[in-house]
C-alpha cells in the first residue's frame, strides 16, 4: 500500500500550518526543494555559547542548558537532513561540547538525564535520575561516540575521550549480559557500524559485535501491530532504508509496518505520538500540548522520509 497524493498533500499542508520553523525547513528541504542553510538556520536558535544545544530543541525537555541528548538529537536531525559537511559551526561547537563540556564521566559516559531538567517542563523520563543514567547511559554514548568518530579531528579531545570510553565502558557493556536502556540497541548499531568503517575493530570483534545487535534487534522488534500505537518498538527504529543489515531478517514486519502506516493516517492530520507525559501531563498541560504538536511535525518529516525511501509514496 502506498500513501497517496491527496494524503501526501494534506500531511504538507498540516506542518506548513503547524510545525516550528526548524521542522517546516525540515520538510522543506526534503520535498519541496528548500535548503540545507535554512535547516541549519533553524536549528542555530537553539544553540548555547558552550556549543551544545538545549531550550527545548528536543520537544520532551524543556531545559534551556546544553544537554548531551539534545546537542545529538541536534548533530542527528542536521546529518538526517544531510548535512555532512562536519566542519560546519553548528557540527564544530557540539564537538567542543562533547569534548570538554559537563555531564560527563570516564567510567560513565555522557549522562542521559542532568538535574538542570527539573526547573523546567519535561517528560518523566528526563526526570534527573542516578539510577536512570546508570541503564540509560550505556545506549546514548554509544550514539554520541559513534557521532564523534565520524566527525572529530584525529587529535580533538571529543575523540579522545570516545575512543577511551569505546574501549573501556562501551563495549564491556555490549559483550556483558545485563540490564539495557531504551537507546541502548539504535546507540551501539552506530557504534559498531562506526568501528567497521573506521578500523577501529578487529574481525573476530566485529563478527561478535554484529551478531549480538542482530539477536537484539530481532528479539526486540514488536511483531504484534495491535502493539504499535502505544510505543512497542517498531521495525522502523532499528531499519530506515533499504540498505540496513537488519532488513533481510525483518522484511515482511518492516511491510507490515509500512502498510500500517498508510492505513492509521488520520483524514487531514498527521499521526498521532504514541507515547505521553504521563503524570507529567497534569503538571505541565500547556507545555505537554505544544511538545504533543512539535512531536508530530518532526515525526510527520520522519514518516514520510521513510516511505519515500522504500518507495511507499504515490508518484
Amino acid at each position: 500500500m502506498k500513501l497517496s497524493s491527496s494524503q501526501f498533500n494534506s500531511i504538507a499542508s498540516w506542518v506548513h500550518r503547524n510545525a516550528r520553523p526548524l521542522e517546516l525547513a525540515l520538510w522543506r528541504s526534503r520535498f519541496e526543494g528548500g535548503s540545507l542553510a535554512e535547516v541549519a538556520e533553524a536549528l542555530s536558535y537553539y544553540r548555547n555559547a558552550d556549543g551544545g544545544f538545549g531550550l527545548a530543541l528536543e520537544p520532551d525537555n524543556w531545559n534551556g542548558e546544553s544537554t548531551p541528548n539534545t546537542t545529538l538529537f541536534a548533530v542527528s536531525t542536521l546529518e538526517k537532513a544531510g548535512l555532512r559537511d562536519y566542519s560546519h559551526p553548528l557540527f564544530a561547537g557540539a564537538l567542543d561540547f562533547f569534548g570538554e563540556g559537563p555531564h560527563f564521566s570516564a567510567l560513565r559516559g555522557w549522562d542521559f538525564s542532568v538535574p538542570g531538567n527539573d526547573g523546567h517542563p519535561h517528560a518523566p523520563w528526563w526526570h534527573y535520575s542516578p539510577e536512570a543514567n546508570l541503564k540509560e547511559n550505556p545506549g546514548l554514548s554509544a550514539s554520541i561516540a559513534a557521532f564523534i568518530l565520524r566527525a572529530a579531528p584525529e587529535q580533538s579531545p571529543a575523540r579522545q575521550r570516545a575512543l577511551s570510553l569505546v574501549r573501556e565502558v562501551l563495549l564491556p557493556a555490549l559483550r556483558a549480559d545485563q540490564s539495557r536502556g531504551e537507546m541502548f540497541v539504535t546507540g551501539f548499531i552506530a557504534l559498531v557500524s562506526e568501528l567497521r568503517l573506521r578500523g577501529l575493530a578487529d574481525a573476530a570483534e566485529l563478527a561478535f559485535f554484529e551478531g549480538r545487535l542482530k539477536d537484539l534487534v530481532n528479539g526486540t522488534i514488536e511483531r504484534d501491530p495491535n502493539k504499535w500505537k502505544t510505543y512497542g518498538v517498531r521495525p522502523s527504529r532499528y531499519i530506515r532504508d533499504p540498505d540496513s543489515p537488519y532488513l533481510e531478517d525483518n522484511r515482511d514486519i518492516l511491510e507490515r509496518e509500512l502498510d500500517f502506516l498508510a492505513e492509521t493516517l488520520p483524514e487531514d492530520t498527521v499521526w498521532p505520538i504514541s507515547w505521553s507525559w504521563f503524570g507529567h501531563n497534569d503538571l505541565y498541560p500547556r507545555a505537554f500540548a505544544v511538545s504533543e504538536r512539535w512531536w508530530r511535525s518532526y515525526q510527520a518529516w520522519e514518516t514520510l522520509d521513510l516511505l519515500d525511501r522504500f518507495g511507499r509514496l504515490e508518484a
